[in-house]
């Protein structure tokens, strides 16, 4: 919904999807998620207030949004201490799965040794 006016109206693009988009004479589907991409740099100067609840509407409506923030100020120290963070998820899940196997190799050697 362009009105003329240089900005970002995140608001304004999510009442179009919301209400113009998943419609029946858009092609909305009866049994099919409605998903939508929300691509922002996070400030909304139009209608900024309304973001969120725009958003919130929209998912009472049962539309799954997920976001894309792009933005030029790229904080290094945080991409490192998130990459940092992922991999220490990824070993804690490999830790599990070992300590899961071999509860399960016992488990299962004790079951058939008492049957």
């Amino acid at each position: 919904m362009y009105c003329g006016v240089a900005g970002r109206n995140t608001s304004g693009g999510i009442r179009v999807m919301h209400y113009g988009q998943y419609t029946d004479s858009c092609g909305d589907r009866v049994g099919v998620d409605n998903v939508a991409i929300v691509v922002t740099d996070g400030t909304s100067n139009i209608d900024h207030g309304r973001t969120i609840s725009d958003a919130l509407d929209a998912r009472a409506d049962d539309i799954k949004i997920y976001t894309i923030g792009i933005t030029p100020k790229v904080s290094s120290n945080l991409l490192l201490l998130l990459l940092l963070l992922l991999l220490l998820l990824l070993l804690l899940l490999l830790l599990l799965f070992l300590l899961l196997r071999t509860y399960y190799s016992t488990f299962k050697s004790i079951t058939i040794k008492n049957v």
